[in-house]
């Protein structure tokens, strides 16, 4: 093989990029949203703890860290059509619809400020 055709061979074999970089990027946003996720319940608990009940503040960060875990999960059973992750879409979608009428109560009550 020339020169030329190895060079050639090589780009076409890393046109998706790298698959240890790719690999790393989507452990990595997991974590990520594992950890927003535990720092929201810290808010909600602090929150819970120091005011008696849960505040706009504490409800918004959770609905924003459950739909995104929904998010990944739905795309992932949709992609990867795994078992595990169309449960947790599930799983997901039902804590979402949940706190949709969670914050629909709070806001019908006037308690989200």
């Amino acid at each position: 093989m020339e020169k030329q055709e190895i060079l050639e061979k090589s780009k076409n074999e890393n046109k998706h990029g790298d698959e240890l970089y790719i690999s790393a990027y989507n452990q990595s946003a997991r974590f990520a949203m594992a950890i927003g996720v535990l720092i929201c319940s810290l808010i909600n608990l602090l929150d819970v703890i120091m005011n008696d009940e849960l505040s706009a503040l504490g409800l918004s960060s959770s609905f924003i860290m459950i739909s995104m875990w929904f998010s990944l999960y739905v795309t992932l059973a949709a992609k990867c059509k795994k078992r595990s992750d169309i449960i947790i879409s599930i799983v997901f979608g039902i804590l979402l619809v949940c706190f949709i009428v969670l914050m629909i109560i709070y806001i019908c009550t006037g308690r989200f400020n």
